[in-house]
């Protein structure tokens, strides 16, 4: 499998994905553990996003009006790669130089993250990315 880093730095967001319906999101991606709300991460180039899962608008029980397409990634922390997704709403509110990340643990808090952070992603390169 072949991956590729990109770096980024930790913003604070606006707090809009803690209001995500997370169950309709832990479906659409198969991953139930998924802790709703995202890290924002602040990159230097853009990012075109691989669709992995997607959640239709149609589906989404908070009633917003736009599609949730989610690429699989990990995020390299104090050694370890934590299994996350790049969350990324149809209407792109922040523009391809921003990711959303959503992983199975509240990653901040876990690992003591703060804004100006650097934060390092390994994105899949092929379409069929190993399940997490």
């Amino acid at each position: 499998m072949t991956k590729k880093t990109i770096r980024g730095v930790l913003r604070t967001g606006l707090g809009c994905a803690r209001d995500w319906g997370i169950d309709e999101i832990r479906n659409a991606t198969g991953c139930p553990g998924l802790q709703p709300g995202t890290l924002n991460v602040q990159l230097d180039i853009p990012y075109k996003l691989r669709v992995d899962a997607l959640l239709l608008r149609e589906n989404r029980i908070d009633k917003l009006n736009e599609d949730l397409l989610f690429e699989r990634c990990q995020v390299l922390l104090e050694g370890v790669l934590v299994p996350a997704w790049i969350a990324r709403p149809s209407q792109n509110f922040h523009g391809d130089y921003v990711l959303e990340i959503m992983a199975e643990e509240r990653l901040r808090q876990r690992y003591g993250l703060k804004d100006n952070d650097n934060i390092y992603l390994q994105v899949f390169l092929e379409t069929s990315a190993a399940p997490i």
